[in-house]
C-alpha cells in the first residue's frame, strides 16, 4: 500500500475513533425476573389465610445517561383487576406489595407508599440523582400478597377457584 493510502486510512480511523469517543453515554438496562403475578387459588388454606409470594419480582437496573440529572422508575399494570382463567375477577386493591430489598449506588429512594395502578396512572416506584457521569446500579425485590387484608372485600373466601394473573410493567426514565 502506498504512503498516501496509509496516511488516508490512518486519518479516517482517527476521525472515527474520535467521533466514537465523543458520543454521549446512554445505558438504561432493566433485567426483570417475575414481571407477572400469578395466584392459584385452589385450597382451603389459601382461601382462609391468603397467599404470599416472597421475592416474586427482582429488578436489576444499570443506568448511566450523560446530561441526566437523575432517574425515575415507574410501574403500572395494563389491567383494572386480576383476571382468572375462568373469567372471574379480583379487585386490584386486593394486592399487597412489600419491598424486602432496595439498594442503589446513588442516593436512590423507594416510594414506600407505592400502589399499583392501571397504565393511565403510572406510579413512581423509585428515583435517584445518579447517572451522570457515574453508572448507577439498582436492585429491587418485590413480594406480593393477596387475601391477607382485614378488609372483607379483599379476602379470598367465597371467591371462585382458579388461576388469577396480573401483568406489571416497569419503565426507567431519564430526569432532565
Amino acid at each position: 500500500m502506498n504512503l498516501f493510502k496509509q496516511i488516508l486510512l490512518c486519518g479516517i480511523v482517527l476521525i472515527y475513533a474520535n467521533h466514537a469517543n465523543s458520543q454521549d453515554v446512554d445505558i438504561r438496562q432493566i433485567r426483570i425476573a417475575g414481571g407477572n403475578i400469578n395466584f392459584l387459588i385452589n385450597s382451603y388454606n389459601k382461601y382462609e389465610n391468603g397467599i404470599t409470594y416472597p421475592i416474586n419480582t427482582r429488578l436489576s437496573i444499570t443506568y448511566r445517561v450523560d446530561g441526566s440529572s437523575g432517574w425515575e422508575l415507574y410501574a403500572w399494570t395494563d389491567q383494572t383487576e386480576f383476571i382468572s382463567d375462568t373469567g372471574e375477577v379480583l379487585p386490584l386493591e386486593a394486592l399487597e406489595i412489600d419491598f424486602p430489598l432496595f439498594t442503589s449506588t446513588d442516593d436512590g429512594s423507594l416510594n414506600t407508599d407505592f400502589k399499583l395502578f392501571e397504565e393511565t396512572n403510572k406510579e413512581l416506584l423509585a428515583s435517584g440523582t445518579g447517572g451522570d457521569p457515574n453508572q448507577v446500579d439498582i436492585e429491587l425485590v418485590v413480594t406480593y400478597s393477596i387475601g391477607k387484608s382485614p378488609d372483607e372485600d379483599y379476602k379470598l373466601m367465597n371467591k371462585v377457584e382458579g388461576f388469577y394473573y396480573l401483568n406489571i410493567h416497569f419503565e426507567l426514565v431519564k430526569v432532565e
